[in-house]
């Protein structure tokens, strides 16, 4: 316990010190539903999520709880990305039972998780999480323990729909191995127990959300323009073509991603050959199989499923990077065998042998990989003096003022407004302050933009038209488009703002609703095509020294 503890101190630690890096707009991910919920607004009725429900409700509990403001979603980040790391832990001593060995992956993964982007908090916690109830399930199978298997199945799911599905993969396997490894398993009853357990607790845990979607959207429906997204992000090749290119020893920042990548990669397939190792241990030397390979397994075989769905990018490694180094721990240790008294020699020794000896080498080079990668030694000073000023902004109420304060948007003029690299007149957070300010208690913004998730959740109004995937297409068929240009016609839309491309530019995939944006709004001078306003109102005031209209 006292391991575990410390585990949890020094990955909050990290997490703390590392904040600076952390606050920008994909670490929003999920406050643009909270900020609709937070409004009143009901899911598949007056917005549309696009898989993963229970993340808005947990940012939107968050956010209740410390009163709006952004300490309470990266506080919720932090939690679950130190509880996934004390499982990964976990993981890493059983299979090594090595102290050593399990710091020593620990450490690695530390080192990663100053470049990991927080809002993977659930593929931290969720995969650790699964194959510990796995092996929990694999020592000990009965009702409770499948049941335990079913709920998390459930909050996988609702967290990210492939989530659920990959634990429920496990599950399957699971409990086939079961049935292998102890033969008082193989019972019918003793299967159809374990089983109605898993799937009624699934079932009755995931009812709940089943009949929102049905009474609302539509489960049909639901179900069809989910797939439809999920196609438009899914991997077009498997990431695992990526090991037949050798990579530079070299460590420079493109060949440390690199290198992390292909050996996050590497490391299940390693383990499936080490259980092979294992099976030709066990039948030429005549001895029973280690008792962790079968745990082994299950894992490894997780990792490739999840692995080849979810590393799209090279640098998405870091998202299965403590749970992959969890489990290379093993490498790192000398697998008991018998000594050798006979001239045949030993496998299990031999091989164990070679494994620590090259998995200490590789560990090695890849600490200084990710010391590379995570730029520790270059930027430590910076991120350290940085805390004090992230934890200011996170604190800020409301939260826009931890982006730009009233105060200093009034030193922000019509001659400085054009200039762009400033880092005290920063547009983006001008916009903001503007779309905060401007609008009123009942107002909505349409947002769009590549990575636009904080746009709402700081300006503190909820988003328009039904969602803010328009930047990706999304529901842009005849009917869908139709549903959301009534939502915007209904709705009070002052503003219509983009992260990224100009607003008409991410609604070309959208005629109907891009004429209508040309007929009733304009563009803000200066914005570059970025913010629209309505033309149809009249202003109230003016904003700051700038003299944009305010309807508020």
């Amino acid at each position: 316990m006292g391991r575990l503890l410390l585990v949890a101190v020094l990955t909050s630690l990290v997490l703390v010190l590392s904040s600076g890096n952390q606050v920008y707009d994909t670490n929003y991910d999920a406050l643009w539903e909270a900020s609709a919920l937070l409004a009143g607004d009901r899911p598949y009725r007056d917005f549309y999520d696009w898989g993963a429900p229970l993340t808005g409700y947990l940012s939107t509990v968050a956010q209740l709880a410390v009163g709006y403001r952004l300490i309470g979603e990266f506080g919720l980040q932090w939690l679950l990305i130190v509880a996934g790391q004390v499982v990964s832990f976990h993981l890493a001593y059983r299979l090594s039972r090595s102290l050593v060995a399990s710091c020593a992956t620990f450490l690695l993964s530390l080192l990663l998780l100053v470049a990991t982007p927080t809002y993977n908090y659930p593929k931290l916690l969720v995969y650790p999480l699964a194959v510990w109830l796995a092996w929990r399930y694999l020592d000990r199978p009965n009702a409770g323990r499948a049941a335990m298997l079913g709920l998390l199945t459930t909050i996988a799911f609702l967290l990210r729909h492939d989530h659920g599905v990959h634990v429920a993969g496990l599950t399957a396997l699971a409990f086939a191995v079961t049935r292998l490894v102890r033969p008082s398993s193989r019972s019918v009853r003793a299967l159809l127990v374990e089983g109605v357990a898993y799937g009624v607790t699934a079932l009755v845990s995931i009812t709940p959300w089943l009949l929102l979607v049905h009474l609302n959207e539509g489960l049909p429906e639901y179900m069809r323009e989910r797939a439809a997204l999920y196609e438009n992000w899914s991997v077009k090749s498997s990431p695992f073509g990526s090991l037949l290119a050798l990579n530079s020893p070299i460590p420079t920042d493109a060949n440390a991603l690199k290198w992390l990548h292909q050996l996050t990669l590497l490391v299940p397939i390693l383990l499936i050959g080490s259980v092979a190792i294992d099976f030709l241990r066990s039948w030429y030397e005549k001895r029973p199989l280690d008792a962790k390979t079968w745990p082994t397994l299950l894992a490894a075989a997780l990792l490739v499923v999840v692995d080849d769905s979810v590393l799209r990018q090279s640098s998405y490694f870091v998202a299965v990077a403590p749970l992959t180094a969890a489990l290379a721990a093993q490498f790192l240790t000398r697998a008991p065998g018998a000594a050798i008294t006979t001239p045949a020699p030993n496998i299990g020794v031999v091989w164990s042998r070679i494994r620590a000896a090259l998995g200490g080498g590789i560990l090695l080079f890849t600490i200084v990989m990710s010391i590379v990668f995570s730029r520790i030694l270059l930027d430590a000073r910076d991120v350290i003096r940085s805390v004090r000023p992230t934890f200011v902004q996170l604190l800020a109420s409301p939260p826009i003022d931890g982006q730009l304060t009233a105060d200093a948007v009034m030193r922000v003029t019509p001659d400085t407004w054009h200039m762009w690299d400033r880092r005290d007149n920063d547009k983006q957070s001008v916009m903001l302050r503007y779309l905060h300010d401007c609008t009123a208690p009942g107002d909505r913004v349409l947002t769009t933009g590549s990575t636009p998730s904080q746009v709402n959740y700081l300006a503190e109004r909820p988003f328009a038209g039904g969602h803010i995937l328009w930047h990706h297409g999304w529901r842009a068929d005849k009917v869908h488009e139709a549903q959301s240009l009534a939502q915007l016609q209904r709705q009070s839309v002052p503003f219509a703002f983009s992260t990224t491309d100009p607003v008409l530019d991410d609604f070309k995939s959208y005629p109907s609703i891009r004429e209508y944006l040309v007929q009733h709004y304009m563009e803000l001078e200066g914005s570059g095509g970025m913010l629209l306003i309505d033309t149809r109102r009249t202003p109230t005031g003016s904003f700051a020294a700038l003299g944009f209209p305010c309807f508020r």
